[in-house]
């Protein structure tokens, strides 16, 4: 797993990537600011064709003001943040370097 910041994605906050962790589907998080703990305010975004967002705490106006980008993010990435949810767990540390290498910026 990995946060990644804006100099990273595109997209200012902290994107959280991981490989698969229990039974939901493929999804990324995203943070305001890096996270305290895992509850803080975040909003998920379904890794797919049509990326769902979904808040969980966060004020409306912050989720209206980034969840395009982070669809956009998702959608742009989608081939590379499936494969690293599927099987990241397996990789080397160069295979996730090379992985976050891949990903594009909005």
């Amino acid at each position: 797993m990995a946060n990644l910041e804006e100099a990273d994605t595109g997209i200012p906050g902290i994107v959280y990537v991981s490989t698969q962790q229990g039974s939901h589907a493929a999804r990324v998080k995203w943070y305001p600011s890096r996270p305290k703990s895992r509850t803080d305010d975040c909003l998920s975004v379904t890794v797919g064709t049509d990326p769902k967002v979904f808040n969980h705490g966060l004020p409306k106006v912050i989720e209206t003001r980034v969840a395009d980008s982070l669809k956009r993010w998702v959608t742009l990435n989608q081939s590379e943040l499936l494969d690293f949810w599927d099987n990241g767990w397996q990789w080397t540390r160069s295979e996730v370097a090379a992985f976050f290498e891949k990903l594009k910026k909005v």
